[in-house]
């Protein structure tokens, strides 16, 4: 197997997901696809800074939590340590974690099933009391929608923005050269199908139903499909149940 990973990383050594594949794998590569920018910084310090005007925050992605740090370089205020911190995925977990944070709901897989977290939880908010949903410009609405119809007051502030990396489609033209066609791309988020997914389409040509499409979770797995893909979906985003969903090999459809 010669696996992409559709993701950036600094160290792929220090990589959990480089390291669970490569003993499985003849080859691991990661080509990074995105690039970003935080935005409305100022918005967010003020509402970040103003901790007990809500019940919660909510992070579906660790860039988000990283627009919060870069905010906070003194430190979190001590009011969000009160409060409950609703995450998807271990990353994001982390980083939360990392910062300050109690976190929860990281094992939920994906933004619908923390939405339904959420709102069993809605119990222990202060009434009328809105969450912080700390998110990306190019989010879903099926979470911050979910909340609203089942009456859990939210604040949304868009932390950054995502656009496509500039050297995305050279490095793939480089992977292309150097080891051919490979037999699995990953993807972790519509976004990064997105912007990858026609730079393969055009480079690969009719080659392209050679390669198994692998998605971390539904979300990002359903987009695929809709472009006429058979895919291999992740039901958790962990280098773990990665692996264990490409040994498995059984395709959803």
């Amino acid at each position: 197997m010669n696996i992409v990973l559709m993701r950036s990383t600094v160290d792929s050594k220090a990589d959990p997901y480089y390291n669970a594949l490569k003993t499985s794998a003849n080859n691991v590569t990661s080509i990074p696809v995105l690039a970003d920018r935080f935005i409305n910084s100022e918005e967010l310090e003020c509402q970040v800074f103003s901790s007990n005007s809500f019940s919660g925050i909510i992070f579906t992605s660790k860039r988000a939590v990283e627009a919060v740090a870069d905010c906070c370089a003194a430190g979190l205020p001590a009011g969000w340590r009160e409060r409950p911190c609703f995450v998807v995925g271990d990353a994001t977990k982390a980083a939360a974690s990392k910062l300050g944070f109690p976190c929860v709901g990281h094992q939920s897989g994906n933004a619908d099933n923390l939405a339904q977290m959420i709102i069993l939880s809605k119990v222990i908010f202060p009434r009328g009391v809105p969450l912080l949903f700390v998110c990306g410009k190019q989010r879903r609405d099926e979470l911050p929608n979910a909340l609203t119809q089942n009456d859990v007051p939210l604040k949304i502030i868009e932390a950054y923005e995502v656009t496509e990396d500039p050297a995305l489609s050279s490095n793939i033209n480089t992977y292309l050269r150097e080891h051919s066609v490979p037999s699995h791309i990953v993807y972790f988020s519509p976004s990064g199908y997105k912007f990858a997914g026609v730079v393969w389409k055009q480079l690969l040509d009719k080659a392209i139903e050679k390669v198994q499409m692998v998605a971390i979770g539904p979300t990002t797995g359903s987009v695929i499909q809709k472009d006429g893909f058979k895919v291999l979906m992740a039901s958790k985003p962990t280098p773990d149940n990665l692996l264990q969903t490409i040994r498995t090999g059984l395709p959803n459809s």
